[in-house]
């Protein structure tokens, strides 16, 4: 099985055009996952502001402060709140927010 030279020449051409395909790619999903972690880092920052706006507000309550909605339940029912989005392609972070929430629901 003799092979030539030229096709010695072609196949190595496509290995280095492959492996330029592979390393711009690689380079692109590097983008990627940087964005991602800057997006979460924001997200968590938020997270920690929402945190303490709701602490604040809750500690500047007066003693007789009154409303249904602060009053404990006995009843056994539980409430949540699920926050989600409605903008853009958020279909998927949709999804698994009401994944998550109905697995923990399940859960408790």
């Amino acid at each position: 099985m003799a092979i030539s030279i030229k096709e010695v020449k072609k196949k190595i051409d496509a290995t280095k055009k492959t492996g330029q395909i592979t390393k711009a790619m690689y380079m692109v999903s590097q983008s990627k996952v940087k964005k991602s972690e800057k997006n979460y880092n924001n997200y968590q920052s938020f997270i920690k502001r929402q945190e303490n706006h709701l602490q604040e507000a809750l500690a500047y309550q007066p003693d007789n402060y009154e409303n249904r909605l602060m009053e404990r339940n006995y009843s056994g029912v539980d409430a949540y709140i699920l926050i989600t989005s409605d903008t853009g392609l958020a279909g998927a972070y949709n999804a698994n927010s009401f994944k998550y929430a109905t697995n923990y629901i399940n859960k408790y």
